[in-house]
């Protein structure tokens, strides 16, 4: 992402993933000016997930409701969301 767009100081973005038998999500930080991408890694192999993605800076997390997509560990290539 280009500065230029970045909403607020320490623009950044939080992808949450978990198993859909579970109840807790895991969250991991991407930072917005260094990865185009995030690897959801030490899944379980052919579960199925469910991933958000949220943005944040230093007031807060957006308010947004995040979209939840599902998708297969294992499964071959990147789905974008």
């Amino acid at each position: 992402m280009h500065p230029v767009d970045y909403a607020g100081p320490e623009f950044k973005y939080v992808v949450r993933y978990k198993a859909v038998t579970d109840d807790e999500w895991t969250e991991k930080t991407v930072s917005a000016t260094k990865n185009e991408y995030k690897v959801v890694d030490n899944t379980v192999t052919f579960q199925e997930y469910e991933v958000q993605v949220v943005a944040e800076n230093s007031v807060g997390r957006s308010t947004e409701e995040p979209k939840t997509v599902t998708g297969f560990s294992g499964e071959s290539g990147k789905q974008n969301l």
